[in-house]
């Protein structure tokens, strides 16, 4: 499996194209959702899978110290099975239903759009300026780097890190609030947005700020550019969305600052490599007995993300910070953390058979929402929704499965509440509007 798996990829690439060729609408507007994240799959599955064939033929070496003694060819293989039937689940809940997608958006999104354009944008960036407004309050320096904006309140009190948490989360969904809504209001000014996003990632890129926020923000504009702007078509979101994704693999090399890096260090090491090698460090571990005390927690871990700690009487299981701190102390003392990843809870539970479900579930969740939020009913916040669970979804795959609905209740739900208060403002008639003082 381990020299078959990589050269399957083109394969499943094409079925990928033909099955949202048979369901995609000529005239449907706005990149697929379920497409976006198939692709994503793709990408998890095929980085990591040709590094460790390579190193398997010692041709480079994976650079992750949780490999440094070698691998076994055998867990490999168990983990690319558990990504092939989470992939192939996926294709079945996704593609097994309609498409209900509406073929036009009617004018009144772009009527609210002109309306939340100034407070919606307000409201990106004093979002952009709590977090460290808040550090500095309570006595900590703003984080300079990567790994310190992780730790700048660690001492602080629950309370504090939780609003500091929240207003992290909140930044990010209102930038993406504010792009969808400047590209519905002035689909014609999509450029000058595209030219900030675009300075925005060469910026994270070359300070060691988060690329994967800078890369989402320009991926929202993408997709939002794919709905409202004319003639945006796929072959041009392509060549917006691949460069970007070039650029964002090349600042984790400068980020983890390796004088030896190459077109290899792309495969062998990174987001996707890491990621992969989670689910091969935690098959191993359990197989030996380690970690059976979280094994059937791990189940509850979304549900009791949506209720405050304070309100369950003791320490919610996080799987990542788990992984971290079980294994890997000083790493985590340092800073440093790992993602969890859906295949990784399907190696901690029932393996392969798990992964299949877990892909199925996912598919026929993403597409009601999809068909639910850019329906014929469409508005500027069931858009919004659409666009920002568009740049996230690749969080069901890295974080836990279901990850995404405790981070709309975050990041989305606030969003829309301005939204309506917003909205609700404006609906008087003009003449009553104009007459207020």
């Amino acid at each position: 499996m381990i020299y078959v798996y990589p050269f399957l990829f083109p394969l499943l690439g094409i079925t990928l194209y033909l099955l949202s060729a048979r369901a995609r609408n000529t005239r449907t507007k706005g990149l697929d959702l379920g497409v976006i994240f198939a692709s994503i799959l793709l990408a998890y599955g095929f980085v990591p899978s040709v590094g460790l064939l390579l190193a398997h033929q010692d041709v480079g070496q994976i650079m992750d110290y949780r490999l440094s003694m070698g691998f076994d060819v055998v867990d490999v293989e168990h983990v690319q099975w558990m990504h092939l039937l989470l992939f192939i689940g996926f294709l079945l809940g996704y593609f097994s239903g309609g498409n209900k997608t509406a073929t036009r958006l009617v004018d009144t999104v772009s009527i609210e759009a002109q309306r939340l354009v100034r407070p919606i944008v307000l409201m990106a960036l004093s979002a952009s300026l709590l977090p460290s407004l808040l550090a500095l309050i309570w006595g900590n320096s703003a984080p300079n780097d990567y790994i310190s904006s992780y730790t700048v309140l660690r001492g602080a009190p629950v309370l504090v890190q939780q609003i500091h948490g929240v207003l992290n989360q909140l930044q990010f969904s209102s930038l993406v609030a504010a792009v969808v809504v400047v590209i519905a209001a002035k689909p014609y000014r999509h450029s000058w947005v595209a030219f900030f996003l675009a300075l925005n990632m060469i910026h994270a890129s070359l300070s060691g700020g988060s690329r994967t926020v800078a890369f989402l923000a320009f991926l929202s504009y993408v997709v939002a550019s794919s709905i409202f702007v004319r003639g945006f078509t796929l072959r041009r979101a392509v060549t917006y969305v691949f460069p970007a994704l070039i650029l964002f693999m090349i600042a984790g090399m400068l980020r983890d600052q390796n004088d030896d890096a190459g077109l290899l260090y792309l495969f062998q090491t990174g987001e996707f490599t890491a990621l992969f090698i989670n689910t091969i460090d935690l098959k191993e571990r359990f197989a030996a007995g380690w970690g059976e005390e979280v094994r059937f927690a791990i189940y509850l871990v979304d549900v009791l993300r949506l209720i405050p700690s304070q309100l369950i009487g003791g320490t919610k299981l996080d799987p990542a910070q788990w992984y971290s701190q079980t294994f890997y102390p000083e790493y985590s003392d340092a800073g440093g953390g790992f993602a969890f990843g859906v295949l990784s809870e399907s190696a901690v539970g029932f393996g392969v058979p798990e992964a299949a479900i877990r892909g199925l579930i996912l598919g026929i969740l993403f597409r009601y929402l999809r068909n639910y939020l850019m329906g014929d009913g469409a508005t500027i916040a069931k858009i919004f929704t659409y666009v920002w669970l568009t740049a996230v979804c690749y969080q069901c795959y890295r974080d836990t499965t279901f990850s995404v609905a405790v981070r709309a209740l975050y990041q989305v739900l606030p969003v829309i509440l301005v939204m309506r208060l917003f909205r609700s403002r404006d609906s008087r008639p003009p003449s009553v509007r104009n007459s207020s003082i």
